[in-house]
């Protein structure tokens, strides 16, 4: 198998023990290996899905995954499987348009997601992801959004809508009751914005920036 050149390969922790790597083959089929927590491998699962992958978790029922179409790279998805390797839901992430199909203005319009990563905790799946807006005009600025949903991806919740301008980088992290994000943002790159977030309100949120 050849690994296809422009993929990444995230890896997340089995919940139960070892490690999900996801990476695109040389045709842009995304696939998942699984191993057990002696580094034995599970299962090679072909998804079936062109794509490429920016990152994995897992959560107690499966792995949700956080993807780029293989031949559309305006559209990206997160999509979310069993632990049978059963495509459970899938969602595009995360475009809005007006009636007639016209991006709506400023930071409600959030299009071509590039990077992000994704956390699970407590029955939540938190994603901050960096994309395109229409501020003044389409695809003028950058910047990053926070999102979670609940295990079945249902229940959708955003956070800020325009965390770090330029957003480059994105990282998280959980403790018992909040999200942890970092962003390294600004043209030059400079400075980063580190945010927390209640995992029972993510509207309830704190940040710092860090300028350099």
């Amino acid at each position: 198998m050849i690994h296809f050149q422009y993929s990444n390969s995230p890896v997340a922790p089995r919940i139960d023990g070892g490690f999900y790597i996801a990476f695109t083959d040389e045709v842009k089929f995304l696939h998942i290996l699984s191993y057990d927590k002696n580094n034995n491998l599970i299962k090679d699962f072909n998804t079936t899905e062109r794509a490429y992958p920016f990152d994995i978790t897992s959560t107690d029922y499966g792995f949700a995954i956080y993807l780029l179409d293989g031949d559309n790279n305006s559209h990206v998805y997160l999509s979310l499987y069993n632990k049978k390797f059963e495509l459970v839901n899938k969602i595009q992430i995360i475009t809005r348009y007006d009636k007639i199909g016209t991006p709506v203005f400023g930071m409600e319009s959030m299009y071509l997601p590039q990077s992000g990563k994704l956390k699970y905790s407590r029955g939540r799946i938190f994603l901050i992801f960096s994309h395109y807006n229409y501020f003044p005009i389409q695809g003028s600025h950058t910047g990053d959004t926070t999102v979670t949903f609940n295990d079945a991806l249902q229940d959708m919740d955003f956070g800020p809508t325009w965390g770090s301008a330029h957003s480059l980088i994105q990282s998280g992290a959980f403790d018992e009751y909040y999200f942890w994000t970092a962003a390294l943002g600004d043209a030059n790159p400079e400075g980063i914005l580190v945010a927390y977030t209640s995992k029972t309100d993510i509207y309830n949120d704190n940040a710092y920036y860090y300028d350099q």
